[in-house]
């Protein structure tokens, strides 16, 4: 079985590779300036899917985030999918029977990719190939992630993280960062 699934994300990187990226307004802003933040996160358990609420929340009313919004892939088939998934409208999701033979998400995610985000931030520690359909696809202005989600060359900044880092201690490192940004 493992072998299948690093066949179909290698076609999957390569399919990936030859996509055009979106085409989208790139500029740079912090979070204090933002109107509209999204996450992008691979779903792991409902105490991380908890600390995934806790941040969107976090930007909203530290930040006065209007809009704030995470979208989730869940490794697992639509009947296994996890009852604390089945959230409000804030928190989107696709699981692995949204995805083709080669990872694609093939399920209607166009409103997410078509919003242009002022900041869109990867949470992801480690790659995922669906989460880089997305990343790529994203009208975002700004793309921010770690370096060890394997899509640094997607981001318009790129954190870099130590291997074995948690959520929290990489949200503290990238909310001090997006911050603290002062563009001219």
């Amino acid at each position: 079985m493992a072998i299948v699934q690093r066949m179909k994300e290698k076609a999957g990187k390569y399919f990936l590779e030859r996509e055009q990226p979106a085409q989208r307004e790139r500029t740079g802003t912090n979070l204090s300036n933002a109107n509209s933040v999204a996450f992008l996160y691979e779903d792991k358990d409902e105490a991380y899917f908890k600390q995934i609420q806790r941040l969107v929340r976090f930007v909203h009313e530290e930040y006065g985030v209007r809009r704030a919004c995470a979208l989730g892939y869940v490794d697992k088939p639509i009947k296994q999918l996890p009852i604390y998934q089945l959230q409000k409208l804030e928190y989107m999701y696709f699981t692995k029977g949204d995805l083709n033979w080669h990872m694609k998400p093939k399920v209607n995610l166009m409103n997410f990719l078509q919003e242009p985000f002022d900041i869109l931030i990867d949470l992801r520690l480690s790659p995922s190939v669906p989460l880089d359909y997305i990343l790529r696809h994203s009208k975002a202005k700004m793309k921010a992630g770690a370096s060890l989600s394997g899509a640094e060359e997607m981001y318009d900044f790129s954190l870099e993280v130590q291997s074995g880092c948690s959520l929290d201690e990489y949200w503290k490192q990238i909310n001090f960062y997006l911050s603290n940004l002062t563009l001219k």
